[in-house]
C-alpha cells in the first residue's frame, strides 16, 4: 500500500460513523476517493452530491465511483451542481458538498426551509472560505473541520496526485 492510500484510509477510519463535518484537504490529495470510501463504510442508502460543474457532475464523479468500485452507490446518488441545489427536495442519508467554499445563502436555502433533510453532511475542499457569511452557514449546519491536511503536509507526505497545468495565452 502506498503512502497516499495509507493516509486516505487512516482519515476514513478515524472519522465517526456517520461522519458529519469538514475535510479540509489540500488539492489533489484524493478527497473524492475519501468521500466514496466513507459512503461505502457507512453503507448509505441515499446520497446527494453537490459539485461546482456540469463536467464533474456528468463525467468525473461517475467515473470516480466506477474507479473505486462503488457503482452500487452511484445508483443511489443524486449529483447536482451548486447552481441547482436550491431546487433539491427530499431526504438523504449523506450529503457530500464538494468545494464547500461555493456555499451561499441562496444555494443552501433548502437546508433551512425544510426542503432538504439529511442524516449527515460531509463538506470537502482545499480552500476554507474567508467570508463570514459562508462561515456562518457552515456553523448553522454544525460543520466543523474534522481533518485538515495543508499543502505543505501533503507535499511532505507525497499525497499530491499528478496533475497537468495548461497555460492559455
Amino acid at each position: 500500500m502506498d503512502n497516499r492510500t495509507r493516509i486516505q484510509n487512516e482519515i476514513v477510519e478515524s472519522l465517526d460513523n456517520p461522519a458529519h463535518g469538514i475535510l479540509l484537504l489540500a488539492p489533489r490529495t484524493g478527497k473524492t476517493k475519501i468521500a466514496i470510501d466513507i459512503i461505502k463504510k457507512e453503507k448509505c442508502k441515499s446520497i446527494l452530491w453537490v459539485t461546482p460543474s456540469e463536467k464533474l457532475r456528468d463525467i468525473d464523479i461517475p467515473e470516480e465511483f466506477a474507479r473505486w468500485k462503488a457503482k452500487t452507490y452511484l445508483r443511489k446518488t443524486k449529483i447536482v451542481c451548486w447552481a441547482s441545489l436550491s431546487k433539491v427536495k427530499g431526504y438523504f442519508d449523506k450529503i457530500i458538498i464538494d468545494e464547500y467554499q461555493e456555499i451561499t445563502e441562496n444555494n443552501t436555502v433548502g437546508f433551512f426551509n425544510g426542503n432538504i433533510h439529511y442524516n449527515s453532511i460531509l463538506a470537502l475542499s482545499g480552500t476554507h472560505p474567508k467570508h463570514q457569511i459562508k462561515k456562518d452557514i457552515l456553523n448553522s449546519l454544525h460543520l466543523k473541520v474534522l481533518k485538515k491536511v495543508s499543502i505543505e503536509e501533503a507535499i511532505d507526505e507525497k499525497l499530491i496526485a499528478d496533475y497537468k497545468i495548461k497555460v492559455v495565452e
